[in-house]
């Protein structure tokens, strides 16, 4: 028989025992000995990194599959390429974390380490990097163009991005979807604000990731303050000609 240990280090007895048809027990001697997990504890799978409204970006996963993990680590890639630690999430069940210094001008790639009992860490996970939604705004056909960086490394694939709207300030609704990274809003009011994110979707439909919202003002060409006339006649023909500047 092989037992497997689940914790740091613990020091187990044991003992067999037989029955046989009587009812009768026979038991052995008492065995003992300190065992300890010298394993790395599985990989967590992260599913998903996505910025809110307000900048910050939002990291889930699913928790390690090792029943001794009791933290994770999230780390972020620097510019050098490099897996920087930035905070640590205590507990086995524990599966998401917001970070606060994300800008929503900057893509994030993020990593995570599951850390058992021992204190020993697991392989880092694969790299998420979150989405980063631009925008402009089209004077002449007043039309919003949006643009924005894929999601790499989304369980699945994907399978569509969806674009939502918000006008003026209010609730955000769903106005369309695409499989490509741009989008164009036509028709516009002038005067109102549209603000959009864009949500990635997988291809089982079951993870999502959001961008950073981007706000434009429909602005109207301004029309000319005053007109003038120069001169008004009436030709041959009995109609009015009125010239102006």
């Amino acid at each position: 028989y092989n037992d497997t240990t689940s914790v740091c280090s613990i020091y187990y007895n044991y003992k067999v025992e037989a029955s046989d048809a009587a009812g009768c027990t026979s038991t052995s001697n008492i065995k003992g000995g300190f065992f300890a997990d010298g394993n790395k504890p599985n990989t967590p799978a992260l599913d998903s990194a996505s910025i809110t409204n307000n900048g910050e970006t939002v990291v889930g996963w699913e928790p390690s599959t090792s029943p001794d993990a009791v933290a994770y680590i999230i780390y972020q890639q620097n510019s050098a390429g490099n897996l920087v630690p930035i905070d640590t999430i205590y507990g086995h069940n524990n599966t998401s974390y917001t970070y606060s210094v994300t800008s929503s001008a900057n893509s994030g790639n993020f990593s995570i380490v599951a850390i058992d009992s021992c204190g020993i860490p697991s392989i880092p996970s694969i790299n998420h990097k979150t989405m980063v939604l631009t925008g402009s705004f089209d004077l002449c056909s007043r039309t919003s163009n949006l643009s924005w960086t894929s999601y790499v490394n989304l369980p699945q694939g994907i399978l569509q991005y969806k674009i939502y709207c918000s006008i003026n300030g209010g609730a955000y609704t769903f106005l369309d979807s695409t499989t490509t990274n741009t989008y164009a809003h036509a028709n516009l009011n002038p005067g109102d604000t549209y603000c959009y994110v864009v949500r990635v979707v997988n291809t089982s439909e079951t993870i999502t990731s959001s961008t950073n919202s981007v706000c434009i003002f429909a602005k109207a060409p301004q029309g000319p303050g005053y007109v003038y006339i120069r001169s008004v006649s009436v030709n041959i023909g009995g109609q009015a000609v009125i010239t102006y500047a």
